[in-house]
């Protein structure tokens, strides 16, 4: 047991983002930054660099986590974000959670637009 293999990724996180489209609106989010204990920590970049790319084709948001909690596992551990080597505190998920409560708002606010076309970043 191992990542998924990136392009296996890329195929399934297309087709997730094509068909939330053709019922709406997509959004895809970055995860926190994981600790160097964890089998994707070499590979992370590499899925964050698949989900801009599948987020720019398929025209959807993207709520980047990762940018937003400092880019590395150490920067938020030296923030007291992590309660172990995976898990962000209650804080931490607070601190997600209205960036993405605001993330989706602002999604709706363009959709609402008559010349949107593109989706905001975050």
């Amino acid at each position: 047991y191992g990542p998924t293999p990136l392009a296996t990724y890329r195929s399934q996180l297309t087709y997730l983002a094509s068909t939330a489209r053709r019922w709406g609106s997509c959004l895809i989010m970055t995860e926190p930054p994981s600790a160097a204990s964890r089998q994707t920590y070499a590979i992370q970049d590499q899925y964050h660099a698949v989900q801009r790319e599948v987020a720019a084709e398929q025209t959807c948001a993207l709520v980047d986590i990762t940018a937003k909690w400092g880019g590395t596992h150490e920067v938020m551990a030296a923030r007291g974000w992590y309660a172990d080597t995976t898990h962000g505190t209650p804080e931490a998920y607070a601190f997600e959670g209205q960036f993405v409560a605001d993330a989706v708002l602002a999604l709706s606010w363009w959709k609402a637009r008559p010349s949107a076309s593109s989706p905001p970043a975050r």
